[in-house]
């Protein structure tokens, strides 16, 4: 029998328990990743992505919103939420699911008319001092969407313009 030196020995029992380690650290990764990609879908699934929420629901929002910041009675929540369900029905009608950036200009002459009209129609339910307090919110609105606009970090689907001003 052929005898072995020490040396050669613990190369073996090294290379061997390498061989061992990286098994169990290729195990711990693809288990890592596993639980990452899993996690990632179970978060997808239970909030969803923004675009998938209904109209009625992103008008509802806006008028708790705008009834939370402005003091908005019952009467006017109700006004509010009417005249925000009609003018982004008209926009989306007039983009037929196109960008901002893909209308022709009487599509976005369109849009401006009714932008305008909206602004008109609030009018006529504020009071002046809530007039006055959108009128603030909003200017803030404008600052932070040309802020977001001018980070040129900011991933893309940030920078599209709100329908819901």
């Amino acid at each position: 029998m052929k005898k072995i030196d020490t040396f050669t020995r613990k190369s073996i029992h090294t290379k061997t328990n390498q061989t061992i380690v990286s098994m169990k650290h290729i195990r711990m990764i693809a288990f890592s990743l596993l639980l990452a990609f899993t996690a990632g879908s179970f978060r997808a699934a239970a909030f969803g992505p923004k675009k998938a929420m209904k109209l009625e629901d992103k008008i509802n929002r806006k008028t708790e919103a705008m009834a939370r910041e402005l003091g908005l009675s019952e009467d006017q929540q109700n006004k509010m939420y009417a005249i925000l369900l009609s003018r982004q029905t008209k926009i989306n009608n007039i983009r037929n699911g196109r960008k901002h950036e893909d209308l022709n200009d009487e599509d976005k002459k369109n849009i401006k008319n009714i932008r305008e009209e909206y602004k008109k129609e609030i009018a006529s339910v504020l009071s002046p001092e809530q007039m006055a307090k959108w009128k603030k919110s909003r200017s803030f609105s404008k600052e932070r969407q040309q802020r977001i606009d001018a980070d040129p970090k900011m991933p893309e689907n940030k920078r599209e313009p709100s329908d819901l001003e």
